[in-house]
């Protein structure tokens, strides 16, 4: 019996690091000839539902409003008339026709199985002839793409340090180009992001995944199976969108093409990229725990305390409220004045010199329900490093 080694199972392995991507389809670059064009579409049309938006855009010096056209349709799981496979949009305005693919269908999937399943449906669902099908290839791009990191946390009192830890982190990340949104945070949805002020470039988003499955579960749309999977399970993804992809093409020439982003080491880049800005890379520790480290540490006493002191503030204020604190006003060569994060960013660079994580656990904790208690955790991992998250681990299905 051969052997197969580490490095093949890990080449031929998903770690589920991708989530669900869109992809577009330019059908007037697709289908050049209008009177073709426009019988496939109706195909398309005869089998979607209608939506129309309302659109209002300045022209010669008015505001003209219109109605903007979408015809929408999904296909699902044979099986379960609810889960989702496909999501399809065609949207009249621009010609467009957008693919949402959910993780079942490109979960254990290359990209090469990706389209040649997608054109299958789209034979199927739609009657596309294979003429148009067969040149389809050269006009799918990338629209939108996200990775993800599952944390199962190991307790209730883990799940609300965790929060407490998201409510102290930086306000804005990637020099304050996205800023923390409080989307959810009721008894059925927690949702927070960073959010560009465009929104349209890229998101990092936090949500109970636990609550998402016990809705989805109520509706019918997963089974106990699926529920479990993601029990007392915290998400973290980092979505990067059509500007944003639009930009990397310009930048580092990377084609809108599903295998340039549907790998490995790509999902851990960008969404290192992200989420390390938000909360670092060093462990959790209980600010006493982290004050003990510091304080055993070979720094020089004076240092010890202003280390001490700026991590005390983080943990009561936030990471971007003590900034603030420890920011100077200083003029620059024009006779601006200007913000200098400099000695703040050193204390900084300091405590992770000392493998401890700015951002510290409070000793107590507080439920939704406001009861208090001390907190019995020392240190918790950090949940954005893949070593700490869940990862599914399949081989791919086309090998």
């Amino acid at each position: 019996m051969s052997r197969v080694s580490f490095e093949y199972v890990e080449k031929h392995t998903d770690t589920g690091y991708t989530d669900t991507a869109t992809l577009i389809v330019a059908t007037k670059l697709w289908i050049q000839d209008e009177k073709e064009r426009q019988q496939v579409l109706r195909k398309i049309k005869n089998v979607s539902s209608l939506e129309k938006k309302e659109l209002t855009v300045p022209k010669n010096n008015e505001i003209v409003t219109f109605d903007d056209i979408y015809y929408n349709t999904k296909i699902t799981n044979p099986y379960n008339s609810k889960e989702t496979f496909y999501g399809f949009s065609y949207r009249c305005l621009t010609g467009y026709l957008s693919i949402r693919l959910k993780h079942n269908v490109i979960y254990t999937r290359k990209p090469a199985t990706i389209i040649k399943e997608l054109k299958e449906y789209l034979s199927k669902h739609f009657h596309i002839e294979d003429k148009y099908l067969n040149s389809i290839d050269d006009y799918i791009f990338l629209g939108r793409i996200d990775y993800k990191r599952d944390y199962k946390y190991r307790t209730l009192e883990e799940y609300y340090l965790i929060k407490q830890i998201i409510d102290i982190a930086p306000d804005t990340i990637i020099r304050s180009c996205y800023s923390k949104e409080d989307k959810a945070d009721t008894e059925f949805e927690y949702i927070k992001a960073y959010k560009s002020k465009s929104n349209k470039t890229a998101q990092f988003v936090m949500y109970d995944k636990h609550k998402d499955q016990e809705h989805s579960l109520k509706r019918g749309e997963i089974d106990e199976l699926d529920y479990e999977k993601y029990y007392h399970t915290i998400r973290f993804e980092v979505r990067l969108l059509n500007s944003k992809l639009n930009a990397l093409k310009k930048a580092k020439e990377i084609p809108k093409k599903i295998h340039n982003y549907k790998d490995k080491e790509k999902a851990k880049e960008y969404f290192d990229y992200y989420a390390t800005k938000a909360f670092f890379t060093e462990p959790i520790f209980r600010i006493d725990t982290a004050k003990e480290k510091v304080n055993q540490s070979n720094l020089k006493d004076n240092m010890k305390v202003k280390l001490c002191n700026v991590l005390d503030s983080i943990n009561t204020r936030g990471y971007s409220k003590t900034r603030d604190i420890y920011t100077d006003i200083v003029t620059n060569s024009t006779g601006k004045q200007q913000k200098n994060y400099s000695k703040f960013n050193r204390y900084i660079e300091k405590i992770r010199g000392l493998n401890i994580n700015p951002l510290t656990l409070r000793q107590t904790w507080r439920d939704d329900k406001g009861n208090i208690a001390d907190t019995t955790y020392t240190e918790i991992p950090n949940f954005i490093l893949a070593e700490n998250c869940l990862e599914e681990e399949c081989m791919f299905i086309d090998e």
